[in-house]
């Protein structure tokens, strides 16, 4: 019974601690990310506004191409799903994605494959793809 009370104690010690580091860490860099996060929407509002879908996504991959920070990687899906729900639609962005669930699900790692951008990256951009896509039309 004992070994279980200092279990709970060190564990409620590292709940606390846990707690109280991500608030700092959010005081510090909180402010920052959201203004980071708001720009880059702001960016993806405007080239939705003079572009088609399938461009937006052209973009992120150039976007991507670009990076030479994990932020900037983190970035690009963030515009990606931005720009898709604000541009014109475009029947071809939907062309390449299958039409089963069951393909559709590793249809974002597989294409993955012949776009030279890191794969995390890359499979994020392609899930806003299929998220817009699925919303069309469910496969079957």
């Amino acid at each position: 019974m004992a070994a279980f009370r200092i279990f709970a104690l060190l564990l409620a010690l590292c709940a606390a601690l846990a707690f109280i580091a991500g608030r700092e860490l959010w005081e510090s860099y909180g402010p920052g990310v959201s203004a980071a996060v708001e720009a880059v929407s702001a960016e993806a509002s405007r080239f939705a506004a003079k572009h088609p879908q399938a461009a937006c996504v052209d973009e992120s991959f150039r976007r991507l191409a670009a990076c030479e920070d994990v932020w900037c990687e983190v970035q690009a899906p963030i515009f990606t799903r931005r720009c898709l729900a604000e541009a014109e639609s475009s029947p071809e962005l939907c062309a390449d994605v299958p039409d089963t669930m069951r393909a559709a699900v590793f249809w974002p790692s597989r294409a993955c494959v012949d776009i030279e951008a890191r794969s995390e990256s890359c499979e994020r951009v392609l899930l806003e793809v299929l998220r817009v896509c699925l919303a069309r039309s469910p496969p079957g």
